[in-house]
């Protein structure tokens, strides 16, 4: 029996014996006054300890030999371990709880989420708030500063010329070209998305221009990246950006320029590098680049005259 259980029996002895003399006391010595009695009942309670602390010395019962000590540290850890592999269990009961909560949501509820918050935002717009980019595809900002998020996705419609737009912006795209025709504006989607490649090919090509022009490479890099974004910070990379000029056949590109400058609000696009704002954007004024940021937050950029940065910053 380990020390410990021997304490327990200790235990139970002392307070048996001392009942037993209790009783013993009452029930043999009912003639007597209680105060005989009550001495009666300590010589017994006396002998009990005396028997006890006997008992003690002769077990050395508070003495812990090693092998009695590797036992209670044994069972002291296994004890410990216990409360670690319930604590631990517990733990990762409420993670696979969480794991499953994610893994039954819905593609209903993701949907719902996202309509959720696209609708704060247009509320948010539509009261004259400006607000910052939180993850809504139509305000996202690409620049120098800002590349593009690789877990950005889209998918591509293709136009009567063979150039690619993010599908969402399709219909206000045509329904804005179209309107522009009908009033004897003839314009053409010059560039539209482009891949990673084809985006350092052009940057290349500039390089190549002011270099032939007597620039230094250095200098030609510097004057290219005032035209042409690096890869992977071009809008045109999103499918959401246009450069938009004239069919010249029947239209200048002045014209084109000046009507979607007082126009294109009204159908999502913005002019994205407007003049006096390049050391804001990084981009030379270009009155050909669009960039569609949806009706609400056009018509907000438009009214306010601040370019897409101060728009999301302010």
């Amino acid at each position: 029996m380990s020390k410990i259980g021997k304490m327990k029996s200790l235990q139970i002895i002392i307070v048996v014996i001392a009942a037993a003399a209790l009783v013993g006391v009452y029930t043999m010595n009912g003639d007597k006054s209680f105060d005989e009695m009550s001495e009666s009942a300590a010589t017994n309670d006396t002998a009990a300890v005396e028997t006890a602390d006997s008992y003690l010395e002769t077990e050395n019962f508070f003495e812990l030999d090693e092998e009695d000590a590797e036992v209670e540290k044994s069972s002291d850890k296994s004890t410990d371990s216990e409360r670690s592999s319930d604590t631990d269990s517990d733990t990762s009961t409420y993670k696979n709880t969480d794991s499953d909560t994610n893994t039954d949501t819905t593609d209903t509820d993701k949907n719902s989420d996202s309509d959720i918050t696209s609708s704060d935002e247009d509320s948010e717009a539509a009261t004259g708030t400006i607000f910052p980019y939180r993850g809504v595809w139509n305000l996202i900002i690409v620049n120098k500063d800002n590349p593009i998020p690789e877990s950005y996705d889209f998918t591509l419609t293709e136009l009567d010329n063979g150039k690619k737009v993010d599908s969402r912006i399709y219909d206000d795209l045509q329904e804005m070209l179209n309107d522009m025709t009908a009033v004897g504006i003839y314009p053409v989607i010059g560039e539209a998305y482009r891949t990673a490649e084809e985006q350092e090919e052009i940057m290349q090509n500039y390089i190549s221009d002011y270099i032939a022009q007597g620039y230094s490479e250095e200098d030609a890099k510097a004057e290219a990246k005032k035209w042409v974004a690096k890869p992977g910070t071009s809008e045109h990379q999103l499918g959401l950006a246009l450069d938009i000029n004239a069919d010249t056949n029947y239209s200048s590109n002045e014209s084109v320029y000046t009507w979607l400058a007082d126009n294109a609000y009204k159908y999502g696009f913005i002019l994205r590098y407007p003049q006096g704002k390049e050391d804001i954007t990084g981009i030379d004024y270009e009155p050909w680049h669009y960039r569609y940021v949806g009706k609400i937050a056009a018509e907000e950029i438009y009214n306010s005259g601040v370019c897409l940065e101060e728009y999301l910053t302010e």
